[in-house]
């Protein structure tokens, strides 16, 4: 419209240009975590404009990445295990899109080797693969290795997302000279059971039917990662093995699979049960530096034992409960809390004597 302007409107055209490219320098610097927080606050479209708007192509990779819930930040997370990052996939192969238009090769590559696993675990399997393919494409010599242990990985990303049947398509493509495939096949094994497909995995542990002392016995894996009894799992793998009739294997498969959640389900309680043990200690030794000591202890009552991993605190309040004569809630605490000093146990020893001292006192006044 303004070029049809004449001459205001060429200037007007101009006055946009350079908003424009002032504003994509502008978003150039917001960098890409903050559009991922952006994200995560539900401000999606928001992160997406300023994403939009970045001139540099590395950093518009970037950029849409994070949008995506992946990048360096969550990589990192991934592989501590601290957090599980959620991935959009769509903004990931928009991601990969944008990578195209990288021209710094090593960047480019550095770029890919981060995303391709990431698009593997949102799913993605045949975009996963176009990403590593294109790690090592314009300096091979550098970056085949990388290439190569990306596709070790896709198989197993994709088994956490729940797709068996394209991480086992993907295992394909893992080189046997760098990476062991049994190796790999036990990873995709143990990643469908934390997917929730035991009954995928089983199939897997059935069709390798690995030896009981390989390192990469899938068996084995499975019975680590799910926290069940190996040979009782082995048993019952075996026996459905020995079933000729479909139907009935895949019967007994699911009952096996059946009885591997309800273990898993248990440990998770137990967990749960931990982690909210954990909260309630906190907020007791936030309590007892506050010095309001009847509310902590209420509260530790509650919890079957004290971890000190607070410092002395616990031990300090073991130490005021004594003094302030209320000696059973000290033993009460003392045989909740590990780890006690031997001091704290001399002190208690101290005062069971002096306990018991004064207690016969008492009986003899009244008698």
């Amino acid at each position: 419209m303004a070029e049809q302007e004449g001459t205001d409107g060429l200037s007007r055209l101009i006055s946009y240009s350079l908003l424009y490219a002032t504003l994509g320098s502008l978003a150039t610097n917001v960098t890409p975590e903050v559009l991922r927080v952006l994200a995560e606050l539900g401000e999606v479209e928001r992160a997406v404009d300023y994403a939009e708007m970045i001139v540099e192509p590395a950093q518009r990779a970037k950029a849409f990445q994070a949008i995506g819930g992946g990048g360096l930040l969550a990589a990192l997370l991934h592989e501590m295990q601290t957090e599980k990052p959620k991935l959009d996939r769509a903004f990931l192969k928009r991601a990969l899109e944008e990578a195209q238009r990288i021209t710094d090769v090593e960047e480019k590559a550095k770029f890919l080797y981060i995303l391709a696993p990431e698009l593997a675990r949102a799913g993605e399997a045949e975009a996963s693969l176009v990403a590593a393919e294109q790690i090592d494409k314009e300096w091979p010599d550098e970056f085949h290795r990388r290439k190569l242990e990306v596709l070790a990985r896709i198989p197993v990303e994709l088994a956490r997302a729940g797709k068996a049947k394209e991480a086992l398509a993907a295992l394909e493509r893992v080189d046997e000279k760098y990476h062991s495939k049994s190796a790999v096949l036990g990873k995709i094994a143990v990643s469908l059971t934390e997917a929730g497909k035991i009954v995928d995995a089983l199939e897997i542990a059935m069709a390798v039917q690995g030896d009981k002392d390989d390192e990469n016995d899938v068996l084995k894996m499975i019975a680590w990662g799910c926290h069940v009894n190996e040979e009782a799992l082995r048993a019952a793998v075996e026996d459905a093995i020995g079933i000729t009739d479909a139907q009935e294997r895949a019967r007994a498969l699911a009952m096996i699979a059946e009885a591997v959640k309800d273990v898993e389900r248990r440990v998770e309680a137990e967990h749960e049960k931990y982690k909210s043990s954990v909260a309630l200690e906190e907020k007791a030794a936030n309590l007892i530096w506050l010095g309001r000591y009847d509310e902590a202890l209420q509260i530790l009552k509650e919890v079957k034992f004290v971890d000190l991993h607070r410092g002395r605190i616990v031990e300090e309040f073991i130490e005021g409960l004594l003094i302030s004569d209320r000696f059973e809630d000290a033993i009460e605490m003392a045989g909740k809390a590990f780890c006690l000093r031997s001091s704290i146990h001399d002190k208690i020893e101290q005062w069971a004597t002096r306990w018991a001292i004064l207690r016969d006192l008492i009986v003899e006044g009244h008698t």
